[in-house]
């Protein structure tokens, strides 16, 4: 598995009140080559609500793609 730190690019809309914000970010191991596809997606917003609560993850879903991530291979 290798290590990945994956920031958000820019800012999202807000939803219920809670945005992502740029420069947020996350550190996680996964398996896959691109963590942000179908199969990573799971892992990625569950190490973003581990580290910034429950509702950041919600609001991540409705704007999980590339557009909103950058992600390095650490």
């Amino acid at each position: 598995m290798a290590l990945y730190r994956i920031t958000v690019k820019q800012n999202s809309g807000s939803h219920n009140g809670v945005k992502m914000e740029k420069g947020m970010s996350v550190e996680l191991e996964c398996p896959y080559v691109d963590p942000i596809n179908n199969n990573g997606k799971s892992m990625v917003l569950e190490a973003f609500a581990q580290k910034y609560g429950q509702p950041l993850a919600d609001v991540m879903e409705k704007y999980f793609h590339h557009g909103y991530f950058d992600v390095k291979k650490l």
